[in-house]
């Protein structure tokens, strides 16, 4: 039999709110050091650590997922020595505003679920 709330669900939602929020701060911080010499843009990290947690303890260890801020190489250096790039972090927000909204329906979604069991009750 299937659960109708599962509490590790909404632990998913939140952590994803929570990544996206923190990578949200990560790229404005990018964008505004796009003129800084030998910046290095950041980066949050999350697919392979929800991975990590999942494989080693299910949907209840989703509340010990924790982010990673990294530095990754993906594009070029620039003759000041920086790799920032307002096209690819422009971009990278936009993605990343648009899995907020999904995050927050989901979310939103699994506490109708709630309230739908409490009128029910």
């Amino acid at each position: 039999m299937t659960k109708l709330y599962q509490p590790e669900a909404v632990d998913l939602c939140e952590k994803m709110l929570d990544y996206a929020a923190l990578r949200h701060k990560v790229i404005a911080n990018n964008v505004a050091n796009i003129n800084t010499p030998n910046f290095r843009r950041s980066d949050v990290e999350f697919a392979k650590e929800l991975d990590r947690v999942l494989r080693e303890k299910g949907m209840e260890g989703v509340g010990d997922l924790r982010f990673r801020i990294t530095k990754p190489n993906e594009t070029p250096i620039r003759a000041d020595g920086s790799n920032a790039s307002v096209d690819k972090d422009m971009a990278v927000m936009a993605e990343n505003a648009i899995r907020y909204q999904i995050y927050s329906q989901l979310i939103a979604r699994q506490f109708r679920k709630i309230r739908d069991i409490l009128r029910e009750a």
